[in-house]
């Protein structure tokens, strides 16, 4: 149930972004997933240790941007003064994911996931302070 003061609509959007930023980190973190596995295969031990940091750092600013949209975006004055650099941010992302997805996982692009993940955390912190 939405917080009362939290108009039907726009509390659908907020779950909507959160949904749209949890297919993105799921997406991310499968390519990362088999990136360590294959690592590891592979006897490539220092690399999977990055690889399994990485999957971390997402995990970490995926949590931190959802918790700061459920504890911040409570108004609809809130929803809609953010809603144009919230969906940037988004956009950004969804780039970034079918980039991704078409060369394949590498450790560098995990990072450059990370730094992208993060920045949406930053970006989304910015907006709401």
């Amino acid at each position: 149930m939405s917080p009362p003061n939290v108009k039907a609509r726009d509390f659908e959007r907020l779950l909507k972004l959160l949904e749209v930023l949890r297919t993105h980190y799921d997406k991310i973190d499968r390519k990362a997933l088999i990136l360590m596995v294959e690592c590891r295969r592979a006897g490539r031990h220092a690399e999977a240790a990055q690889v399994i940091e990485v999957r971390r750092g997402l995990r970490d600013a995926f949590e931190t941007a959802a918790e700061r949209i459920a504890s911040e975006l409570t108004t609809p004055e809130a929803l809609r003064d953010t809603r144009r650099e919230l969906e940037a941010a988004r956009r950004k992302a969804n780039g970034f994911v079918r980039d991704l997805e078409s060369t394949g996982a590498t450790l560098e692009k995990l990072q450059k996931a990370l730094s992208v993940m993060t920045a949406t955390v930053a970006t989304i912190t910015g907006i709401l302070t």
